[in-house]
């Protein structure tokens, strides 16, 4: 089973590389654009300056990932200089994006402790200064490939303790998630999901609460509303968008949507676009 094809298949992800080179002094990556950032340090030595905590030591090559906008620094220590490739990541918008909400603020992750992340960032720093055609656009796709075998790391080495990466890495759990991501469209119940899981209806919804940190039936709400964004965000009707999400009409639908988010899909709709027209102006 890939525990991770369904989710994809629904949230889109995408990075952009915006610097290779290395770091000798400061540098600041602000939060104002609204997007996570990957960094892969391949040698050298760095000091991660982050707000309201300890700076964090990086001394070995490494991936350093931000999921979310974060505020963060970098201050070069040591000789020779740090040598990195940093990129913008994007995965679909939305609070309720359960992947984003299932990672901590950042993540580091030593390269030696995953050979085949490693053998990718080989192939990204070959690329990474290259005057070949193509150069950009190859970079991205490596990035997002990068980005995907460490989420696939963190479920294989079972590192995070709670969230949904959690749930996907519980052999049990994960049978009813997939199920989930899958099938939103489906109007499941709890036996039904306790039955895929093969567990006791209330030893699940325990299990499922104690590792994924919410209940299953919030799950579900929380994924169909985040797969309904960008359906919503191409402006599809809403009474296409709800029978898609497993709702039996558009005033089900946007009772489900107002509770997650505090708006109407039409009020979220409008507030998306001034801030993307805001983002793009700056």
């Amino acid at each position: 089973m890939d525990r991770l094809a369904a989710l994809f298949h629904r949230i889109s992800l995408s990075a952009r590389e915006v610097y290779t080179g290395t770091v000798c002094g400061d540098a600041v990556f602000d939060d104002s654009s609204g997007l996570g950032c990957l960094h892969v340090i391949r040698k050298g030595c760095l000091t991660v300056l982050l707000p309201h905590q300890e700076p964090l030591q990086i001394d070995e090559p490494s991936l350093l990932f931000f999921p979310r906008p974060y505020k963060h620094g970098f201050h070069g220590v040591g000789v020779p200089d740090a040598e990195l490739t940093c990129a913008l990541v994007e995965f679909a918008r939305g609070l309720s994006n359960p992947l984003i909400s299932a990672l901590p603020d950042f993540l580091l992750i030593p390269l030696s402790s995953s050979p085949e992340i490693e053998k990718a960032v080989t192939i990204l720093f070959d690329e990474a200064f290259s005057k070949r055609s193509g150069r950009q656009a190859t970079m991205d796709r490596l990035f997002e490939y990068v980005i995907i075998l460490l989420l696939r790391h963190l479920i294989e080495v079972k590192s995070l303790d709670c969230g949904i990466l959690a749930g996907l890495a519980d052999e049990k759990l994960s049978r009813a998630i997939s199920v989930i991501h899958e099938h939103p469209e489906q109007s499941f119940t709890l036996e039904d999901l306790a039955r895929v899981a093969g567990m006791s209806r209330a030893r699940f919804a325990s299990h499922f609460r104690k590792i994924v940190g919410t209940t299953p039936i919030d799950y579900l709400t929380e994924w169909r509303i985040s797969i309904a964004m960008p359906l919503i965000k191409k402006r599809i009707p809403i009474y296409l968008v709800a029978p898609s999400v497993g709702y039996s009409s558009c005033a089900a639908f946007t009772r489900a949507f107002s509770l997650k988010t505090g708006s109407s899909p039409r009020a979220w709709l409008r507030q998306e676009t001034l801030l993307q027209n805001s983002t793009e102006n700056l």
